[in-house]
């Protein structure tokens, strides 16, 4: 809808899309210019409990998403949280 948000939060949702690169993509669509995106990922490989998960790096996602490269990275921890500002 062309509506842009000041923070744009998604914690543990990438894994659970068909399209992770599309769905960040949607999503940075949706960032204010200033905003921040919190993305959070599961650094955990899939269990037979949750077939329908997937890992999703950070890296793969940085090349599937050319969109992030207007953000500038604020966070990137080892808990799979990572922060980026709109420039």
């Amino acid at each position: 809808t062309g509506r842009t948000f000041d923070l744009v939060l998604a914690e543990h949702v990438l894994g659970y899309v068909p399209d992770p690169g599309a769905t960040l993509a949607r999503l940075t669509a949706a960032v204010a210019s200033g905003g921040t995106l919190l993305l959070r990922l599961d650094g955990r490989e899939p269990t037979a409990q949750e077939p329908h998960r997937r890992l999703v790096l950070i890296d793969e996602l940085l090349a599937a998403a050319p969109a992030l490269r207007e953000f500038e990275p604020i966070v990137a921890s080892d808990d799979g949280r990572h922060v980026f500002r709109r420039r």
